[in-house]
């Protein structure tokens, strides 16, 4: 008996103490997954509103002028340029005319200048010189006629816009009238102040050929306007006809920029409505329908 008390004692000291029970741990299946986050926002996008946010106030619209409407410039860039084109063509013909009418007669009277015969110098200054400011001034004032109702032709098919063509014919032809006065009025000028510089330049020479080689008074006079001739010939010349080409330009340009001023000032543009006829005076606004 005592054995079996012993044999259990012993089997009872060998046995492992109870190990208490370990939560249970859930399948990774059952384990929930996380609520996914909100997508970021593209570059350059503004993020979405969400509840309680403001929305950002829209960009202002900008409004186009009604006064200047996008034909404007087209209309100025039209009508100038047919004007300018007009002129050019003229301007073009004109010298032509002067440069053949020039060369013949400097050819012509380019062996009475080199015979020291003041009869040159005075058909240039005289002669040459008015006749060709006049054809000059001819071409000039065609022009005007002309170049006015080019431009108003191509600011209306090409231009978009419509313009009045009494102003039109103002705005070339004033300018061009004026700057034939002043070319003119230069010209001669020029004429008379390089006449007088001849008289003087001949006086000074014979007079210092009498004086320090001891010449005779009309070898003396026809030594000077030998070698002074031809040079004021041509002088005189080119200098008459580059003022009045000055003249002319100077003309030209402003005819130009009061031209573009009416295209912008007395024009508007094109309707539907429009007659084919030109307005002489004003454009009137027709009413839109």
């Amino acid at each position: 008996m005592w054995a079996a008390w012993l044999m259990l004692a012993v089997l009872w000291a060998g046995e492992e103490p109870p190990v208490p029970d370990a939560p249970l741990v859930p399948p990774p299946d059952a384990v929930e997954a996380p609520a996914p986050l909100p997508p970021e926002p593209a570059p350059g996008t503004a993020p979405l509103p969400h509840e309680g946010a403001t929305l950002p106030a829209p960009a202002p619209v900008v409004e186009q002028d009604e006064d200047e409407p996008p034909s404007v410039a087209r209309g100025v860039v039209a009508a100038v340029g047919g004007g300018a084109a007009a002129l050019a063509v003229l301007q073009v013909t004109g010298l032509t005319a002067t440069a053949c009418t020039s060369a013949g007669l400097l050819l012509t009277l380019l062996p009475v200048a080199l015979d020291a015969s003041p009869f040159s110098c005075i058909m240039v200054l005289c002669g040459l010189a008015p006749a060709q400011c006049l054809l000059l001034g001819t071409l000039q004032l065609a022009g005007a006629l002309v170049a006015g109702p080019v431009a108003y032709l191509a600011a209306r098919q090409w231009g978009g816009r419509r313009i009045p063509l009494v102003p039109v014919l103002a705005a070339v032809g004033v300018p061009s009238v004026a700057s034939l006065a002043v070319g003119a009025f230069l010209s001669v000028a020029g004429t008379l102040a390089n006449g007088v510089c001849l008289c003087v330049s001949f006086g000074w020479f014979t007079n210092y050929l009498m004086t320090r080689w001891g010449w005779g008074q009309q070898e003396a006079e026809y030594y000077a306007q030998r070698r002074a001739g031809p040079a004021v010939f041509y002088g005189m010349f080119v200098a008459t006809q580059l003022v009045v080409l000055l003249g002319l330009a100077a003309g030209n340009a402003a005819a130009l920029a009061l031209l573009g001023w009416v295209t912008v000032a007395a024009g508007r543009e094109n309707q539907p409505e429009d007659p084919v006829t030109p307005d002489w005076l004003t454009v009137d606004e027709l009413a839109a329908e």
